[in-house]
């Protein structure tokens, strides 16, 4: 008897096998969010399965996975430009559960897209117009620490909530020796600029 230990994926049925018989490579497992990436002999998946595969007694292929998909939350941001310095809002971008090093041999790049609900409203603890009485600007952006980066710069926001989005696709090297951010800044003063339903999804492309 031939066992299948998807580990998290699709059930499959057991196969019945001659001793010293061959197995066929079987149709490979589903899994949301993840692709296949072959199986092992041992639950440590250190030991890869050859195909054909001589069976010589009851055996249990375990499966391995590559994660390709993750989506995450931002907390909610308001922001201006003024003496408290709080005109940025940044957030880390720390994608967790992808194994780097299998997804850059497997000819994988990591696309990041930020969706975003932006609007201002007037700030009347200013007390005189100084200039910036039309609607502010604002930039959005991937960074990386070196503050290279993709995104969008000089966008113009109202005071109707509107649905923004951006997206970058990076090399799975650059991903993991970087320290990347997401960050909204403006140079308005005379209005605070919201963001909020900030999502980052991350989807491994090729």
């Amino acid at each position: 008897t031939v066992n299948f230990e998807t580990n998290g994926g699709s059930k499959m049925q057991s196969q019945k096998i001659a001793s010293n018989g061959k197995l066929s490579e079987p149709t490979d497992p589903q899994r949301d969010q993840y692709v296949f990436y072959g199986w092992y002999l041992d639950r440590q998946l250190t030991q890869t399965a050859t195909f054909p595969l001589i069976i010589k007694g009851d055996t249990t292929l375990y499966a391995d996975w590559l994660r390709v998909e993750e989506t995450g939350r931002c907390a909610d941001a308001s922001i201006k430009f003024w003496a408290n310095n709080n005109y940025s809002a940044n957030y880390s971008l720390t994608p967790t559960g992808f194994d780097y090093d299998k997804l850059n041999k497997a000819g994988y790049s990591m696309k990041i897209k930020v969706t975003y609900d932006v609007y201002y409203e007037k700030d009347y603890d200013v007390w005189q117009d100084i200039g910036y009485a039309g609607a502010p600007k604002y930039e959005a952006y991937i960074l990386n620490s070196k503050s290279n980066g993709y995104g969008n710069s000089n966008m113009t926001t109202t005071t109707e909530k509107q649905t923004k989005t951006f997206e970058c696709t990076l090399k799975m090297g650059d991903i993991q020796n970087e320290t990347w951010s997401l960050k909204f800044s403006t140079d308005n003063i005379q209005n605070i600029v919201h963001f909020e339903n900030i999502q980052i999804e991350y989807k491994c492309v090729k």
